[in-house]
């Protein structure tokens, strides 16, 4: 089943969408949803990133820290994820606001970053508020070891 939708803007509590379904037989459903939360506690102060005074160069094994939203939604917890060239890396259910990359995932031990990073390749890397129904707010930014 595939679904299909359209928006247009910053949803609000009480929107209503509809959603078309396409299911593997071809046949399709009309839905409707109705918008019940939004999620406005972003992470702020990523780093390190360009510029930001952290960012040494030709460091490898970084530590990634965001500062916590003013008031984030309980229970929440934060997904961290980094993509570029050669290296990635996705850290769920994050307690806390800081991750070293030679350290590993707090939770999981075995979750390692895959690949490694390279001098003078940029890494973009985001951190998400999730709360307990599965929302998320995200922040992004980029690291050039």
């Amino acid at each position: 089943m595939t679904f299909e939708a359209a928006a247009t803007g910053r949803p609000a509590v009480g929107d209503a969408y509809t959603l078309l379904a396409t299911c593997h037989d071809g046949t399709t459903l009309t839905l409707t949803a109705t918008v019940t939360g939004v999620l406005d506690a972003f992470p702020t102060g990523l780093a390190p990133t360009e510029g930001d005074g952290t960012n040494q160069p030709g460091n490898l094994q970084p530590t990634f820290n965001w500062v916590a939203p003013a008031a984030p939604p309980s229970p929440s917890s934060y997904t961290f994820t980094l993509a570029g060239a050669g290296a990635s890396w996705t850290v769920t259910g994050l307690s806390g606001t800081t991750l070293d990359w030679a350290g590993g995932d707090p939770n999981d031990p075995a979750n390692l970053p895959a690949g490694t990073l390279a001098v003078r390749t940029p890494y973009a890397w985001t951190v998400a508020v999730v709360d307990a129904f599965g929302n998320s707010a995200r922040s992004e930014a980029v690291y050039t070891p």
